[in-house]
């Protein structure tokens, strides 16, 4: 969900850089009324931008949309939820206490259980990504929550097994890039330390070329890809950690060599990824002007020369 334009963003430059309610999945109302307000009505005042509504009454909402995160209906958890949570967010129209209920809530739900069949965990994703911009643009979180949501992202991002992007009728799942902003936003901020970084990039990694079948066609090589760019755009990985790191990347392992990738689906697929990711690294280090992210060319350029 969400696509980007990806060697825009580094040919023109770059800004400077509890464990949860039992089953969430069952607590969901399929109403999602927001307090005093009906979905019909919560939907009239999204179109007007909640426009003549205090702020207290905003906060309210804020909260009372929690429930409705993971709705079956996409433009509910999608064009309500997530769409008014980023612009209460965006406008500054949240106090701290709200961020950090919301904080809390979404934290609780990326912790619950690992195969979770709806929505509920990509979209808290998707919204905690906001959070995470929001305490980059005004710090709200203390240092040991900063480091409790690394954690917690690099945890979820490996443990994905759930690949569905978007499904007609469905809509969007996409885990892995939802997951993906979240360590965008956090390695963005200064705050987030080099010890944090390297566990966020491990993460990354982890998601490259799953140890599955499936092949990306949803953008997320490009998802990850942006989140690398921003880590080496904090110039704190050294040009000998990258290579490192892409060399890591075009090892074919468990395939003996990438030439048995032609013989199965899976090597199929993890050829395919492989190259999607690096290609995406190449074109934005070619490209760019950015001295910092062009650390990642000879490395990216190297990993891709030893592909098929």
């Amino acid at each position: 969900m969400r696509t980007f334009l990806l060697t825009t963003i580094f040919v023109i430059g770059l800004p400077a850089c509890k464990q949860p309610t039992a089953n969430i999945e069952n607590v969901v109302s399929t109403q999602c009324t927001a307090g005093q307000f009906s979905q019909a009505e919560i939907r009239s005042k999204k179109s007007e931008k909640f426009h003549n509504i205090n702020n207290e009454t905003i906060n309210k909402i804020a909260l009372d949309l929690r429930t409705c995160i993971g709705h079956p209906d996409p433009a509910i958890r999608d064009g309500l939820v997530y769409e008014s949570l980023s612009g209460f967010l965006r406008n500054e129209q949240l106090t701290d206490t709200t961020k950090l209920a919301l904080f809390e809530t979404i934290l609780g739900l990326l912790n619950g259980p690992r195969i979770e069949p709806g929505y509920t965990k990509p979209f808290a994703a998707l919204n905690m990504s906001e959070l995470a911009r929001a305490d980059r643009v005004l710090p709200y979180l203390s240092d040991e929550q900063r480091e409790i949501l690394v954690q917690t992202t690099a945890s979820y991002m490996t443990e994905i097994t759930d690949y569905r992007g978007f499904i007609n009728n469905e809509g969007w799942r996409h885990s892995v890039a939802h997951t993906a902003d979240i360590i965008l936003q956090l390695c963005l901020n200064e705050k987030v330390t080099k010890t944090q970084l390297r566990t966020l990039l491990i993460a990354l990694g982890s998601q490259i070329a799953p140890t599955s079948d499936h092949a990306y066609i949803h953008g997320e090589p490009e998802r990850l890809a942006r989140a690398i760019l921003y880590i080496a755009n904090r110039d704190v990985i050294s040009a000998d950690d990258w290579q490192e790191w892409f060399e890591q990347v075009a090892d074919p392992t468990p395939l003996t060599t990438w030439g048995d990738a032609y013989s199965n689906q899976a090597g199929l697929a993890k050829l395919h990824n492989t190259k999607a990711f690096l290609s995406a690294i190449y074109i934005n280090a070619t490209e760019t002007k950015n001295t910092r992210i062009k650390v990642l060319l000879m490395p990216s350029r190297g990993a891709l020369l030893k592909l098929p």
